[in-house]
């Protein structure tokens, strides 16, 4: 066998590797939003204040609590990438309790979005989701749009 054909297969599956590669998405370390027992509304999470702390890493996942009225922030610049969220409430024993995926779906996340304003130094980005029923994410919405 000519020496150039011995080696097109070993070319191929470097170049099919390669482009394999270059077309994977860039993974993240997965976020778990605590929102407060009962809570219902919009939630913003801000990311690069410097005048917040950071958020603990627990399993391998980012663990963001959620103040009572829907805000929370850290310094650290937001995680890019793919990764798998969770959106949870801890119950009086101390369980957490998924909301997305609850027995009646009175409570679901919706809306889900990324902001970026500022610039320089003072570049914020939050992330903001609403926590309800679609009946009460839609009036929100409208709310919101009208910016009341």
């Amino acid at each position: 066998m000519h020496p150039v054909r011995a080696r097109l297969p070993f070319v191929a599956a470097m170049i099919a590797t390669i482009a394999l590669l270059a077309g994977c998405p860039k993974w993240r370390r997965g976020n778990v939003f605590e929102v407060p027992p009962g809570y219902r509304g919009w939630v913003v999470v801000e990311y690069g204040n410097p005048d917040c702390g950071e958020f603990p890493i627990i399993n391998n996942r980012r663990q963001i609590k959620v103040a009572s009225d829907g805000r929370a922030c850290t310094k650290d610049p937001v995680a890019e990438g793919l990764g798998r969220d969770s959106y949870v409430e801890t119950i009086d024993d101390g369980r957490m309790e998924l909301i997305d995926e609850k027995e009646h779906a009175d409570r679901t996340i919706w809306g889900r979005s990324t902001v970026a304003s500022g610039n320089g130094e003072r570049a914020v980005v939050t992330i903001q989701f609403f926590v309800g029923t679609g009946a009460e994410h839609e009036r929100a919405a409208r709310k919101r749009r009208r910016g009341q």
